[in-house]
C-alpha cells in the first residue's frame, strides 16, 4: 500500500493538479448538481443555485481556511502570513459549514426566501460530498486515528498504513465517510418517501447526524485540532465542541419542522381532545390562540347551518391552501385568512400593512 500514493496528483505542463483536489470538486460538483434538482422539485428557481453557489463556495473556503488557522494542531502555532496558500494544505470542514450557512443566510435574506428553504436543498448534497471529500485524506494520508498494533487488525478499512509513520492507524477517514453515505441514503428516502417532510427537517438531519458522526469519529482521531482561551489550553477538542452545538441546533430545527404535532401531543396531554381543536389551528405553521380560532370555528359552522351567515353575510370559508377566507372581527372589521396559515392580519401571520396584501406565495418567500 506504500507504493500506491507515491504520485500526489495529476502534472500538467509542470503544474500538478493535487487528487485531493479533484476528489473535493468532484464532491463539489455532485452538490451542486443535486442542489439545482432540489431546488426543482421544491418549486424554487433553480436559477438562483448559481447565485448561492458564487457566494457561497468561496465564502465557505475562507471559513475553512479561517477556522484551522485559528484552531491549529496542538503544540503548532498559525503562521497568518501563509494563510492564502492554499496548495501547502490546512482547512476545516466546520470553519466552510458554518461559513456556508451564513453565506446562505445573508444571500437568502436580501432575495427574500426563507433561509431554510434553501439549506435544506444544500444538505443532501453537501452530506455526499463530505462523504467523497474525506477521501482526499485517504490519498493524503491525514484524518487517521490511533495506532493499531495488533496485526489481526491491520487491513482496510479497519486500518490504514501511513507511509510517514511506517504503522498502522484507524482509518477515522474512511469510518466518517461510510457514515455519511449512509445518512445520505436514508435522508434522499425520506425526501423522495416521506410524505411527513417539513422544512427544516433536511437541516436539521444533516446537523443531527453529521453532529454525531464527527463527535464519534473525532474521539478516535490523533490529529485533532483543540481549543485554546487566551493561550490556555482547555484539551478539548474543537470539532467535538462545534458537534455539541451543531446537534443541539438541529435538535431545535426538528422542534420548529414537527411544532404542531408537539402542539397536538401537548393539547392531549393537558386534558383536550384532538378532536375538539380546529384542525387549521392544529396544521397552521404560524399559530394563532386556541381561543380564537375555537371561536372562528362556532361561528363559521353556525353561518353554515344558518345558510345566511348572520353577523357577515359575505363570509366565506377556504377550501385549499391557495384559497382564501373572509371573516368579520367582533369589533367589526374585516379579515382575510388562509386555509393553513391563520389571520393574514394578526396572530403571527404578518403585521399587516402592505406585506399582509400580498400573495401567499410572497409570505412563504419572506417567512
Amino acid at each position: 500500500m506504500n507504493n500506491l500514493l507515491l504520485n500526489p496528483g495529476i502534472t500538467i505542463f509542470g503544474f500538478t493538479i493535487y487528487y485531493y483536489a479533484i476528489i473535493i470538486v468532484f464532491g463539489m460538483a455532485l452538490a451542486i448538481f443535486l442542489m439545482h434538482y432540489l431546488m426543482k422539485k421544491k418549486a424554487l428557481n433553480p436559477d438562483d443555485m448559481y447565485t448561492y453557489v458564487l457566494i457561497l463556495l468561496p465564502t465557505a473556503i475562507l471559513s475553512a481556511r479561517l477556522y484551522f488557522y485559528l484552531f491549529p494542531y496542538e503544540g503548532q502555532t498559525s503562521d497568518w502570513s501563509t494563510f492564502f496558500q492554499f496548495r501547502n494544505g490546512g482547512i476545516a470542514i466546520y470553519g466552510g459549514v458554518i461559513g456556508g450557512f451564513l453565506a446562505v443566510l445573508i444571500t437568502s435574506l436580501c432575495k427574500k426566501y426563507n433561509t431554510f428553504d434553501i439549506t435544506d436543498c444544500i444538505a443532501p448534497g453537501l452530506m455526499l460530498a463530505q462523504a467523497i471529500g474525506r477521501w482526499g485524506n485517504f490519498v493524503n494520508q491525514e484524518a487517521y486515528g490511533n495506532l493499531v498494533t495488533n496485526p489481526s487488525l491491520q487491513w482496510f478499512p479497519y486500518a490504514v498504513f501511513i507511509d510517514s509513520k511506517n504503522a498502522w492507524y484507524q482509518a477515522t477517514f474512511f469510518y466518517e465517510s461510510a457514515i455519511n453515505l449512509i445518512g445520505f441514503a436514508i435522508l434522499m428516502i425520506l425526501i423522495f418517501k416521506w410524505k411527513g417532510m417539513r422544512r427544516f427537517f433536511a437541516t436539521g438531519f444533516y446537523f443531527v447526524w453529521y453532529g454525531f458522526n464527527r463527535l464519534f469519529v473525532e474521539s478516535l482521531r490523533s490529529d485533532s485540532l483543540y481549543f485554546e482561551f487566551f493561550g490556555i489550553k482547555t484539551g478539548i477538542k474543537v470539532s467535538q465542541l462545534v458537534s455539541v452545538v451543531l446537534i443541539l441546533f438541529g435538535c431545535v430545527l426538528f422542534i420548529i419542522a414537527y411544532r404542531k404535532e408537539i402542539k397536538r401531543a401537548f393539547l392531549k396531554l393537558f386534558g383536550k381532545s384532538a378532536e375538539a381543536v380546529p384542525e387549521d389551528y392544529v396544521t397552521n405553521m404560524r399559530a394563532f390562540p386556541l381561543e380564537w380560532a375555537l371561536k372562528r370555528q362556532e361561528k363559521l359552522a353556525l353561518a353554515a347551518e344558518s345558510a345566511d351567515l348572520s353577523e357577515n353575510a359575505d363570509a366565506t370559508v377556504p377550501k385549499s391552501e391557495n384559497d382564501y377566507g373572509t371573516d368579520v372581527s367582533d369589533d367589526g372589521e374585516d379579515r382575510t385568512y388562509t386555509y393553513d396559515s391563520g389571520y393574514k392580519d394578526g396572530f403571527g401571520y404578518s403585521s399587516g400593512g402592505e406585506d399582509s396584501s400580498k400573495d401567499d406565495n410572497d409570505n412563504e418567500k419572506n417567512d
